[in-house]
């Protein structure tokens, strides 16, 4: 029986693939968005605080930013308009909100500093809870920055949801 010797076909195989491979094209990858993602822009202009004093590890501060159409009610302390409110419940290491990244979880009377969970409402019927991301806090002066990258689970449909954005300005004071 006569032996095949495969090594110059294979060496012949692994070369044409090499070469086949390399090409700048390749380089540059699409993001692709899952099936049945949606981004929810938010266009936010004003921002409020809320001091909820300390739980057991960590200091509890809400930031809400609401778009231009939405004002503060003192009287009833609720949101009131044709808009979106995003609500951040954020768990601080300090009294005041400590600058840092935040990273999301839901609530826990337990959980630690730089967390912290939230929710969008929008009055056009849709409304979202926070179920994953990150919230960056900086400081400019006298101003507050917060920068975020949000995973959301849609309240009123199965579709996956997502919201970057960022925003800078004074934060009112809810008493």
């Amino acid at each position: 029986m006569k032996k095949i010797n495969l090594t110059p076909v294979i060496l012949f195989a692994a070369f044409a693939l090499a070469l086949s491979s390399c090409n700048k094209d390749d380089d540059a990858v699409p993001v692709v968005t899952p099936e049945g993602t949606e981004n929810i822009s938010l266009s936010l202009s004003k921002g409020y605080t809320e001091d909820l004093g300390e739980d057991i590890n960590a200091f509890n501060i809400e930031i809400f930013l609401v778009s231009n159409e939405m004002t503060f009610n003192t009287d009833s302390g609720e949101f009131q308009g044709n808009g979106t409110v995003l609500e951040f419940d954020f768990h601080s290491s300090t009294n005041t909100l400590a600058a840092g990244t935040y990273s999301f979880e839901d609530y826990t009377t337990d959980r630690s500093a730089l967390k912290f969970d939230g929710d969008i409402d929008i009055t056009n019927g849709k409304g979202f809870s926070i179920k994953g991301g990150t919230v960056k806090i900086s400081y400019d002066g006298d101003q507050t920055v917060l920068e975020y990258d949000l995973i959301l689970d849609s309240i009123n449909t199965d579709k996956n949801s997502t919201t970057k954005g960022s925003f800078k300005g004074l934060l009112a004071i809810i008493e």
